[in-house]
């Protein structure tokens, strides 16, 4: 993760604490949409060992 994406990540989480309950809530669910759907992009390339792959690019 670069600088600029830690930077990005701690200023997300520090505005959570400023939005209601039902915005964070749904910033949450579509952040773990997101996540599950590279993890399912990464399975189907064979890059995630968790999801079948061998972790080389190759399934």
């Amino acid at each position: 993760m670069t600088d600029k994406e830690k930077e990005l990540f701690e200023s997300m989480a520090n505005s959570l604490d400023d939005l209601p309950d039902i915005k964070k809530g749904e910033f949450i669910g579509y952040a773990k949409c997101m996540a599950d759907m590279k993890t399912r992009e990464a399975a189907a390339a064979g890059d995630c060992p968790e999801e079948g792959g061998n972790g080389n690019g190759r399934p």
